[in-house]
C-alpha cells in the first residue's frame, strides 16, 4: 500500500514481502570428543579345527547264525542292527550281526574307514572303544553339526551333538567399536583392532558425521 501527499509523491506505508525468508539469529552448537585408551594385545592365535571324541558301548545280543567251526556246522544268536553317524551332511553307516566276532573296537575301526574315505569333511583316528573326528577345514565354520542314529545293542555317543573347538586366525589385536549418538540418534559406527588403531579413529568419526548426521560438516 502506497500514500501520496500534495506533491504528488509516493511513499511506502507498509509492505508486504513474499519469497524464502532468512533467519539471521541464533548460533550453530558445537561439542568435541575425546578419545582415550590404548589397544590390548595378545597372542596371535592360528586357525584351528572343529573336534569330537565319539565313545563306542554295548554288546550285540542274539538272533540264529549258523556257519562253520573246524568243519562241523555251529549255530549262535546275533542280533543286527545299522548305527549311523552324519558330520556336515556326510553320512558313515555300520551294520553288525554278521560276525558273531564283532566287537566295539570294530565298530571303531569301521567308523575309522568310512570317514576317512573321499568326500569326508573330517579326519577320524580310532582309539580303543573310541574315536576322534577332526574337521578338515579350520574356523569357526568348522564346528560341524553332527547327528547319530543308535540301534538296539550298541550305540555311539558324542557329548556336544557338534564339532567344537574351531576357532578363526586372530591377530592378537582387539577389536570393537565406538557408535556416537546426538540428540538420541546414533551415527554410523566406527570399528576398531588390528589396522584401525587409535590415530585413525577420529577421521573415521567425522566420516561417520558427514554420512549420517544433519549436524555434521
Amino acid at each position: 500500500m502506497r500514500a501520496t501527499d500534495d506533491a504528488a509523491r509516493l511513499w511506502p506505508t507498509s509492505e508486504t514481502v513474499f519469497g524464502p525468508t532468512r533467519s539471521l539469529g541464533g548460533n550453530p552448537s558445537n561439542g568435541s570428543l575425546t578419545i582415550s585408551g590404548i589397544e590390548q594385545t595378545g597372542t596371535p592365535q592360528s586357525a584351528t579345527s572343529g573336534t569330537t571324541t565319539i565313545t563306542v558301548s554295548g554288546t550285540d545280543g542274539e538272533h540264529l547264525f549258523c556257519h562253520t567251526v573246524h568243519g562241523a556246522p555251529t549255530c549262535v544268536l546275533l542280533d543286527t542292527g545299522t548305527i549311523g553317524i552324519t558330520v556336515d551332511g556326510f553320512t558313515v553307516q555300520v551294520t553288525y550281526g554278521v560276525d558273531p566276532d564283532f566287537t566295539n573296537t570294530d565298530i571303531v575301526n569301521s567308523f575309522v574307514a568310512g570317514f576317512t574315505g573321499g568326500g569326508s569333511p573330517v579326519t577320524a583316528v580310532g582309539n580303543g572303544t573310541s574315536f576322534t573326528l577332526t574337521s578338515i577345514a579350520t574356523g569357526a565354520e568348522s564346528n560341524y553339526p553332527l547327528s547319530i542314529t543308535n540301534a538296539a545293542d550298541f550305540s555311539v555317543t558324542d557329548p556336544n551333538s557338534t564339532l567344537t573347538g574351531g576357532q578363526d586366525s586372530h591377530s592378537g589385536n582387539d577389536t570393537g567399536t565406538i557408535t556416537v549418538s546426538i540428540n538420541g540418534s546414533p551415527l554410523s559406527p566406527v570399528s576398531w583392532g588390528r589396522a584401525a588403531i587409535r590415530p585413525r579413529l577420529p577421521r573415521r568419526l567425522r566420516r561417520s558425521f558427514r554420512l549420517r548426521s544433519p549436524h555434521g560438516r
